[in-house]
């Protein structure tokens, strides 16, 4: 009662309603429904400017502690929810609003998303998350805001949106295990929203899978995103006409990050996913950022594939300026580094080298994420070679190794052991020290290895030609059509066209029919160099090549025939517990991997575990299938005496 250096924090307690004034009958007896103000002024025997002076004091004292003491982020996080508690009850969710409008303009994110928290602007926060996610990354509450996150928000919508913010953030930070965490949760809860909604936040959920996957693992990448593009299709048929616009965009988003993922593949479907996407484009009345953005990179792609550096140039700039605008500072990076790579193909190495220091510098600050310094010091190494100065080129790949190696980024690290290996051996044409000959072998057999692994044939092949290429710059390049292609034009001209349709996110049907059109157009071919053969063996009486021929005759009759000579077996002794379809799928399934499971029999059927397991079991009893193993690892495979026996009917005549 007597220690008044304690009235300006209590004051403002209670009267912000944090804490009651209790009773002290000896010192003052209240009124009944006397305010917090009142009942302080009697206890304290003071006047109300008195006590609204302690108040003052109090707040000036939670300032200090906010501004000047060395708090942990949980204890700043406290400070905020009693600096706003002082404010007393009743404050809207409209002040809250602008307060974050307002806060952005200053750069301030952190305070604007406490103040979207406590406005319920789930879906504002989320763009704030996306948008601001380097700021919010590097800031040392960050810990406590992704805590609350997770306690504040009930509805499943609002919740995908915000996790898959949140993922930006952990990707800033390169802690890649809580990116994917927040990335699996946030599809997991679209999975179970149970309104039209769905088919949106499983497409957002899965693009985001995709673009995690992009630098990991390709072909898991594509996947997502062909995924992805699906449930965007399926929301545009869904969606009112509001909600319209936000589905056209994920779709443009997503054929443009396949054309994006396709082009730096060399795959030629990239081209076509690049139509397909400008397309999209054609007919969404307003592009969002997202879209827009990931369009001019595809764009600039495209260009720097077909070596039209100063087109690529331009997309470029016009991406970053775009995402300058929106305050992205992730994208911001990421342009500044591509610009970097672009002008050193270009020449400029200056500018190059002042785009890509810009990223390194960025990163001495904030969390910026490891992809995006890794492309950094790609671009320094880049911009070194190119003027001769190896040893710096080499320092700079050293650290792309050695953070790729940590970050887990499989994709970026072949990219740096290519480079690698292709300055040791420019170093060696220019000194001539066996080292660096020696160097470039090691990092050659290390990145054909990687590409290997990760299923990329391209590099692969650019890994194999590395040495003679830079070692003999002046090698012919052929831009002539490919031989097979020459060979067989009408042919291949029908199976680009296929392929190129295959390219597109399609329902599993159409994609379906498009493999069997293409499996006849390659019959076609081999019956064409078959018969090829046969003219030349009459014509120069080459009888003894008659066992090979034979042989492929018997290739042809295994693929073709057996399939069809134990369609009819089964029929026969299976009945109608096995639709035509299923026993047709069944059976490509047995004879594409060799042996069925019971969930690649389930999955081929389209039936139940339980019922794949009673039906592998019967065709075991029947002696159509034979058993392999036990438990999990049990495989059902064709018996020999179905694989060996006679009687496969013949190929087709030879004309």
């Amino acid at each position: 009662m007597e220690q008044t250096a304690w009235r300006p924090l209590l004051a403002i307690a209670a009267t912000s309603g944090l804490i009651s004034v209790p009773d002290f009958p000896r010192h003052y007896r209240r009124s009944p429904g006397e305010s917090a103000l009142d009942a302080l002024c009697g206890l304290w025997s003071v006047g109300t400017s008195t006590t609204y002076r302690y108040i003052e004091k109090g707040r000036r004292t939670v300032v200090e502690a906010l501004v000047i003491a060395q708090l942990n982020a949980q204890q700043r996080w406290t400070l905020r929810e009693v600096a706003m508690a002082t404010r007393g009850p009743g404050v809207s969710e409209a002040w809250h609003q602008e307060q974050a409008k307002s806060l952005l303009q200053y750069d301030h994110a952190m305070d604007a998303a406490w103040h979207y928290i406590h406005a319920q602007k789930w879906h504002q926060l989320a763009e704030l998350l996306k948008r601001r996610s380097l700021e919010l990354a590097s800031h040392p509450e960050h810990s406590a805001l992704s805590q609350l996150l997770r306690r504040s928000i009930t509805d499943t919508c609002s919740k995908v949106a915000v996790t898959l913010g949140e993922s930006f953030t952990w990707s800033c930070i390169g802690d890649s295990a809580k990116e994917l965490h927040c990335l699996q949760l946030a599809l997991r809860a679209a999975e179970t929203i149970r309104t039209p909604e769905k088919p949106f936040w499983l497409g957002k959920a899965m693009y985001a899978l995709g673009y995690f996957f992009n630098a990991r693992d390709p072909d898991q990448a594509i996947s997502h995103l062909e995924a992805s593009a699906q449930q965007f299709l399926l929301s545009s048929q869904q969606s009112s006409c509001d909600d319209l616009c936000q589905s056209q965009n994920g779709y443009v988003a997503v054929l443009a990050t396949l054309a994006f993922v396709q082009l730096r593949r060399s795959s030629p479907q990239g081209t076509v996913l690049l139509h397909a996407a400008d397309m999209a484009a054609a007919e969404c009345k307003h592009l969002e950022v997202d879209a827009e953005g990931m369009l001019l990179k595809a764009q600039a792609e495209h260009a720097r594939c077909n070596d039209n550096i100063e087109d690529a140039i331009r997309y470029r700039q016009q991406a970053l300026v775009l995402y300058q605008r929106a305050g992205d500072l992730k994208e911001v990076a990421e342009s500044h580094n591509n610009l970097g790579q672009l002008l050193v193909v270009a020449g400029r190495i200056d500018e190059a080298r002042r785009y890509c220091n810009q990223v390194v510098d960025m990163a001495k600050v904030l969390s910026v994420r490891p992809e995006t310094l890794l492309s950094a010091h790609g671009g320094l190494a880049l911009a070194a070679m190119t003027i001769g100065e190896h040893e710096v080129a080499i320092s700079h790949l050293h650290r792309v190794l050695r953070i790729s190696e940590e970050a887990g980024l499989s994709r970026h690290r072949l990219t740096g052991l290519i480079n690698l290996a292709e300055v040791h051996y420019l170093r060696f044409r220019s000194l001539g020290v066996a080292y660096d000959e020696q160097a470039g072998d090691l990092y050659t057999e290390q990145s054909r290895s990687l590409a290997i692994q990760l299923g990329l044939p391209q590099l692969e092949n650019r890994a194999q030609s590395l040495k003679q290429a830079t070692l003999n710059p002046q090698t012919a390049v052929h831009h002539l059509l490919p031989v097979e292609t020459s060979a067989h034009p009408g042919e291949f001209a029908k199976i680009e066209a296929l392929r190129a349709e295959l390219a597109l996110p399609r329902p599993p049907t159409q994609r379906a029919r498009t493999h069997i059109a293409l499996s006849q157009l390659y019959l076609r071919i081999a019956a064409k160099e078959r018969d090829a053969a046969r003219s030349l063996m009459q014509t120069h009486g080459l009888s003894d090549l008659e066992s090979e021929l034979e042989a492929l005759q018997q290739t042809w009759a295994h693929d073709g025939n057996l399939a069809s000579q134990l369609n009819q077996r089964w029929r026969e002794q299976v009945g109608d517990w096995l639709t035509e379809a299923q026993r047709k799928a069944v059976l490509a399934r047995l004879l594409e991997e060799g042996s069925l499971s019971k969930s690649s029999y389930g999955e081929a059927a389209e039936v139940s575990p339980a019922t794949a397991s009673k039906h592998l079991g019967l065709l075991a009893d029947k002696g159509l299938l034979e058993q392999q193993g036990r438990g999990p690892a049990t495989r059902y495979v064709l018996p020999s005496a179905a694989a060996s026996s006679g009687g496969a009917p013949a190929a087709p005549p030879v004309h």
